[in-house]
């Protein structure tokens, strides 16, 4: 038999707050208005599929920025008040292309936040 806490009988809701995670500005304004948060999924990430000489520049900054970056500074803006508050969980989430190269993929084989095991 499964027993409720009244803490746990207070999380019966979830938020949903979208925001351009390639923008540092928009991630720092999302943290800002996000009050209390008890659990943060990073989960944000798009993948580019050729050859690395046909990767250009921009499209690979992109890719850098919301695969690892947007996860990076929203941790980085979440974790603190959740170490304030003393709980708080983080999941990051990523691809199986991230940790098992291909060469048809070869920019979504870069680092992307990782949980250790």
């Amino acid at each position: 038999m499964a027993r409720m806490s009244a803490r746990s009988a207070a999380w019966n809701s979830a938020e949903f707050h979208a925001a351009d995670l390639a923008d540092i500005r928009a991630i720092s304004d999302l943290a800002s208005t996000a009050e209390d948060v008890d659990v943060l999924v990073n989960n944000a990430g798009f993948s580019w599929f050729g050859p690395t000489a046909d990767l250009n520049p921009e499209l690979f900054a992109e890719l850098f920025d919301a695969n690892v970056r947007s996860a990076f500074y929203l941790t980085a803006a979440i974790a603190p008040k959740m170490a304030e508050r003393g709980r708080g969980t983080i999941i990051n989430l990523g691809s199986m292309a991230g940790q098992i190269g291909s060469p048809a993929a070869p920019p979504t084989a870069q680092p992307r936040p990782r949980s250790p095991r």
